[in-house]
């Protein structure tokens, strides 16, 4: 799904038309034809005037189209390059989480098994 698509699909859900949506983003219909289009990106300004009128978080939005796979197209908007690199940065963390947990769980697999070995405990 592009950005155009989605646009317009959730303007529709919202019952809004065109000309409803433009007014409540201040921009004029036609550039709102546009970015449903797919024939404009828009600025980070209108982006945002677009998550307002829609009454969308980015998150909300993201989740839609970050599983599409249009990242190129998507990543012109600044808040949503900045949304790629916190997510990007966030699945980091928890590979290093889940590799210091492995880490941990094999030293004490080694340990244990050692001390049966050695009949440490028995």
């Amino acid at each position: 799904m592009t950005l155009g698509h989605f646009i317009k699909q959730i303007r529709t859900q919202k019952g809004l038309s065109q000309p409803q949506l433009a007014e409540q983003m201040c921009v004029e219909q036609s550039y709102l034809s546009k970015l449903e289009n797919d024939k404009s990106v828009p600025s980070n300004e209108v982006f945002r005037k677009l998550l307002t009128a829609l009454n969308l978080s980015l998150d909300e939005c993201m989740q839609t189209l970050s599983a599409q796979g249009k990242r190129e197209e998507l990543s012109q908007i600044p808040d949503i390059e900045y949304w790629y690199k916190q997510h990007q940065q966030s699945k980091q963390k928890q590979y290093k989480q889940l590799a210091m947990l492995a880490v941990l769980l094999v030293s004490l697999g080694v340990g244990l098994f050692w001390s049966g070995y050695k009949q440490t405990f028995f």
